[in-house]
């Protein structure tokens, strides 16, 4: 038997390391923890309109479940406390390469999530996870209709490295056919939005990624974020033309400037809770008979589709 030389042993080593360094970053790994900071629309006086800050949200990476076979992670959601209290999971993912795939119990099925072999060019249609059924399909709402196909398809528009901490990930931005909905992807941490804000599209409400931990050990921050929070929480003089729907720790779900529009509410099932209709611009109505978690309010004609937490 020949002994290999040093030169095979050295092209053998030379070739695994650059299999391992060709590997990609994960994105869905045990102990890996998101903050997402949250804000909603509201008056800035007379300087006009700015975005109040509602609190910072955790999202962390739970449990495994079975969903057909396939093993999923829950991504637990609670508020940003130091001991945050986990109450519900708002969705279940799993990852294969560099794709990341998100499960729906309502309707059995798998969507995609994330895609990090995307280039320049590349379309991909991205359901939204929070509420990953139709919305323009009100009689069997997991069967997608070609609107629905239009409002979730994306383009990338440009590819890109960011480096933090000597870690060099990939990042792609992501553009949809309307202008106020567009993605940046960073490898191994999500969108800059938190990774379950994906494909948000809210009428008076916002989220940016602050920063993500591993195993507490911090991996990425947020250095250049989208908004600049401002700190009133008044809702008179709010400009007329502006749609706004959020709540406070009382539990008052406050709709601003959307008389005699119908509005329902949903939870994350896609089952509907309560519906009614604003008899005036400065509207309020108490919501306190919900359990925490997040919730839809919606009106599909109005595209209306705001997330609302309720903790």
């Amino acid at each position: 038997m020949k002994t290999p030389s040093l030169l095979f042993i050295f092209a053998l080593l030379w070739t695994s390391s650059l299999s391992l360094s060709a590997q990609a970053i994960q994105t869905i790994t045990p102990g890996k923890v998101w903050h997402i900071e949250s804000g909603f629309a509201c008056p800035a006086g007379n300087s006009g309109f700015c975005l109040c800050y509602y609190g910072l949200d955790t999202i962390k990476i739970g449990n495994i479940k079975v969903f057909n076979g396939k093993e999923y992670y829950e991504l637990l959601t609670g508020d940003g406390t130091l001991y945050p209290s986990f109450k519900y999971a708002a969705s279940y993912v799993r990852e294969e390469g560099q794709k990341v795939f998100f499960y729906t119990e309502k309707c059995d099925k798998e969507y995609l999530m994330y895609d990090f072999n995307l280039n320049v060019g590349d379309e991909v249609f991205l359901a939204d996870p929070l509420y990953p059924v139709s919305y323009f399909n009100l009689e069997n709402p997991c069967e997608l209709t070609e609107d629905d196909m239009y409002r979730y398809q994306f383009k990338v528009t440009e590819v890109d490295s960011i480096e933090y901490n000597q870690v060099k990930r990939k990042m792609l931005r992501l553009e949809n056919h309307s202008p106020y909905r567009y993605d940046i992807w960073v490898e191994g941490i999500g969108c800059m939005r938190g990774i379950t804000y994906h494909t948000a599209q809210q009428i008076s409400g916002a989220h940016q990624l602050k920063d993500c931990y591993e195993v507490d050990e911090l991996i990425f921050i947020n250095e250049n974020p989208e908004y600049d929070w401002c700190w009133t929480t008044a809702i008179d003089d709010v400009r007329q033309d502006l749609i706004s729907i959020f709540t406070d720790e009382k539990s008052i779900l406050y709709v601003v400037n959307a008389e005699n529009i119908p509005l329902t509410i949903y939870d994350l099932q896609g089952r509907e809770i309560q519906s009614f209709s604003p008899d005036n611009n400065n509207y309020q109505i108490n919501i306190s008979f919900l359990s925490k978690g997040l919730y839809i309010i919606s009106n599909k004609v109005k595209d209306i589709n705001v997330k609302v937490i309720l903790k």
